[in-house]
């Protein structure tokens, strides 16, 4: 009986280790996420974390050539909710400042 509570003890233990790391561990999205703007043409190579596109919102010409969805932020620092989500494969034009590929 202690055996068992112990090797339950440890297993619920290793999980809360876990699921505390996971949320900030990095993800890099395998692939080219390509936005165009009135500042221009840019290219992020299986890109990671929240990309600051630009200091205000800009209609941004999306190409999601990653192997995640691109959500698109209309606040700077990928915060608040996503104005939207742009599938694997997918092309659209939406108002945005940042983005982050999950």
């Amino acid at each position: 009986m202690q055996r068992r509570l112990a090797t339950t003890l440890a297993t619920l233990g290793t999980t809360a280790v876990l699921a505390l790391a996971l949320p900030g561990s990095a993800y890099a999205a395998q692939g080219t996420l390509v936005v165009d703007s009135p500042l221009g043409h840019r290219e992020y190579v299986n890109p990671t974390g929240c990309i600051a596109v630009t200091s205000s919102a800009l209609a941004l010409d999306i190409t999601n050539n990653t192997s995640g969805t691109a959500l698109v932020f209309a606040l700077p620092d990928c915060a608040g909710p996503a104005a939207t989500g742009i599938e694997p494969g997918d092309s659209d034009t939406f108002v945005g400042i940042s983005i982050k590929v999950v």
